[in-house]
């Protein structure tokens, strides 16, 4: 090694592997011969330390990478050394931390243009080394040098994942975001799609919008001549590698392509649980081709958001709309959700009534509200918030014609308005640590029974209980704030059935009970909120049916079967306890009743007979 190689680190680590190291970035950087994948070994140590062994350089290298994203840095391949010179094979290498090192100074070119770029190279001296030994027969890598001291902070968790070494684009992940391009989509649009895809938090895919741009871009390198859209095509391959992605098309007289929609497997069986309330927002255009983009999304119990599939259509017309609509429900076997939210579009409105008629359609909130800055802002100046505020009073009025008639005057004398101060909610929750905040046994109760988000909104309505009074009437409860002598909510409550409703219909609203409904609950000694007002949308317990659908046999003769042995557990399960056979014969003749309205298949007679013949 050179003397001018640069400032020498002398290690002593292990007395028998004693060697001087280098961080400098003139020494060698050579890397070993056989490029093998990498496979994180098993081990039930989270430290390095000296004489620990690997059976590989690789899963040496790969388990001091996962130690280094756990403290928040990450590594790089240093140098190699070979025993007694060369000829010898491979016998030592280093890893060292991503800052270790100084940056070598370049020798300007004048003739080639500079990349001025800051370095993130500090020296620092950072380090594993291992050495390979065959002491106990077969070869093996045993560490014989570790420093875990950095001159320079390391970073947190929610940071370390931008580190070009943890930043990764699957290939599966290639192929999506190269059909999104070829549909126009922007990069911040597909980061959109493929977050909602995933069911992950903004910014918290394992890659960046400029890991994407350089992605596109070297497509565009690999195949400059193509500048035309096949996204037909690009369909068409996923396909093939994957039988259960969905899509469909059109092509116009000029046999080009007029409209696409598809899905993924995922997004049915997602649909599956989660359909009943689906968004339907159209708001996009690719500007590429002046194409609206419809995507269908809905909310998970965790409140996370659901992709359901996507549609690209020439025209915004009733035929378009039908056909959308249409496809959708192919992708998820007829099934049609029972709300549909969508932005204001009367084709749109005509095509859902047609398509989808037994579906209730309303208009997407957000979708209105995100339009009032261009209606009203400039109209409105300084008192735009206080105007917003007076909407969602409007909003939140029980009767239709008080809101039409405040919204008439809203709109008449935009700025007329009495000094009210907007009830605001902040939606800062933490879905993994529940505080209870009311001592209440429903509170308990819930916390065990729904997940983290829904129990946040259950919580809210408790902690609102305890503000109101109920008076019992001759059929029901009256039910007001402490603090207001007129007015209420009227509240039915049956014990003997337990069935409760309050004509404000937040439960039929959000599934959630209202502060109303709970404050009755309360006064009448309830300790539990009764299973009906549990939906299984908002239950832990939801998420393993979508594996039950997956374990059901497809044969149709097979699902017979499985269906008896899910009725013999069903019988089992209802006969330990009345209450338990109450519920169970109350769903199976609503169920009943459903099965009955559905046609029948010639296939399925056949089946039904062959099985009366064998009992």
């Amino acid at each position: 090694m050179s003397e001018e190689a640069g400032p020498m680190l002398v290690v002593y680590d292990d007395p028998s592997d004693q060697r001087s190291l280098s961080l400098d970035d003139t020494s060698s950087t050579e890397e070993s011969p056989d490029e093998t994948r990498l496979s994180l070994e098993t081990t039930n140590d989270a430290i390095p330390y000296i004489g620990q062994r690997f059976s590989t350089h690789d899963a040496a290298y790969e388990f001091y990478s996962e130690f280094a994203k756990r403290c928040g840095f990450s590594i790089r391949r240093h140098r190699t050394e070979g025993k007694d010179g060369v000829g010898k094979g491979l016998t030592r290498r280093y890893f060292v931390c991503h800052r270790a090192g100084n940056t070598p100074i370049k020798n300007s070119n004048e003739s080639k243009p500079q990349r001025n770029r800051k370095s993130s190279r500090c020296g620092c001296q950072a380090y594993l080394r291992i050495s390979k030994t065959t002491e106990l027969g077969a070869p093996e890598w045993r560490v014989t040098g570790f420093a875990n001291h950095h001159n320079h902070e390391l970073l947190e968790p929610n940071q370390v994942r931008f580190l070009p070494a943890y930043r990764t684009i699957s290939d599966t992940d290639k192929s999506r975001i190269l059909m999104f391009a070829k549909t126009g989509i922007s990069v911040h649009q597909m980061m959109r799609l493929m977050e909602l895809e995933k069911c992950v938090e903004p910014g918290y895919l394992p890659f960046t919008e400029k890991d994407v741009r350089n992605l596109l871009q070297s497509f565009r390198k690999l195949d400059p001549e193509e500048e035309g859209i096949d996204l037909l095509r690009m369909c068409r391959n996923i396909k093939e590698k994957d039988s259960n992605f969905k899509f469909e098309y059109t092509l116009d007289s000029n046999n080009r392509l007029e409209n696409i929609a598809w899905s993924y497997a995922s997004s049915v069986q997602s649909y599956e649980i989660f359909g009943d309330a689906v968004v339907f927002d159209t708001t996009h255009r690719l500007t590429a081709f002046d194409m609206p983009l419809g995507i269908w999304v809905g909310m998970n119990n965790y409140g996370m958001p659901c992709f359901f599939g996507c549609v690209l259509l020439r025209e915004e017309n009733l035929r378009s709309f039908s056909w959308a609509l249409k496809a959708f429900l192919g992708f998820m076997n007829g099934k049609a959700p029972q709300t549909i939210l969508t932005d204001q579009n009367l084709c749109l409105k005509e095509a859902i009534a047609m398509e989808m008629p037994m579906t209730q359609h309303a208009l997407c909130i957000w979708m209105i509200v995100a339009k009032f800055p261009s209606w009203f802002n400039a109209v409105l100046g300084e008192r735009y918030n206080e105007w917003k505020a007076e909407f969602f009073r409007l909003y939140n009025l029980e009767s239709n014609d008080d809101f039409e008639l405040g919204w008439r005057d809203m709109v008449a004398v935009a700025v007329d308005f009495k000094d009210q101060a907007g009830e605001q909610q902040t939606m800062q929750q933490n879905l993994q640590n529940i505080c209870l905040k009311t001592g209440a046994p429903m509170e308990s109760h819930a916390a065990l029974m729904l997940t983290p988000f829904a129990f946040s909104k259950l919580q809210e309505q408790l902690v609102l209980a305890a503000h109101y009074a109920s008076f019992q009437m001759d059929d029901d409860f009256l039910v007001r704030h402490h603090m207001k002598v007129e007015g209420g909510r009227k509240v039915y409550w049956d014990p003997r059935d337990g069935i409760i409703s309050c004509s404000c219909r937040h439960f039929e609203f959000s599934g959630i009970l209202c502060r109303h409904a709970l404050r009755v609950l309360s006064t009448g000694n309830c300790f539990q909120i009764p299973d009906r007002y549990l939906p299984i949308r908002w239950r832990r317990i939801s998420t393993p049916s979508a594996k039950l659908l997956q374990s059901a046999p497809s044969d149709h003769a097979d699902r017979i079967q499985f269906l008896q042995s899910m009725v013999s557990s069903l019988v089992t399960e209802s006969a330990k306890s009345k209450e338990r056979l109450d519920i169970a014969i109350e769903q199976v003749s609503i169920l009943l009743s459903r099965i009955r309205e559905q046609p029948v298949s010639l296939q399925g007679m056949r089946d039904v007979s062959s099985i009366h013949r064998s009992l």
